[in-house]
């Protein structure tokens, strides 16, 4: 598992266009995947009026109920 958040101006749009051309989007532990195994799903919808605190908390309440840094593709 690999989790991250997109948030900003772009949001979503940039995250995947990262991914889209490279297969990693600069990300360490995605640049060994095999692109053919890779799913993404999104876990949660935010306004975008939603402060980056929230966002983040998000972020790592995922991170920790899915043990992505430990057992998944996560580094911090």
């Amino acid at each position: 598992h690999y989790v991250g958040k997109a948030d900003g101006e772009e949001s979503i749009r940039q995250r995947w266009h990262a991914y889209a051309t490279n297969g990693h989007g600069g990300n360490v532990e995605l640049k060994d995947l095999d692109p053919s195994h890779f799913r993404f799903s999104l876990l949660r919808v935010f306004d975008p009026a939603t402060p980056t605190r929230d966002i983040n908390a998000a972020e790592s309440h995922f991170k920790e109920g899915l043990d992505s840094i430990r057992h998944g593709l996560n580094r911090n």
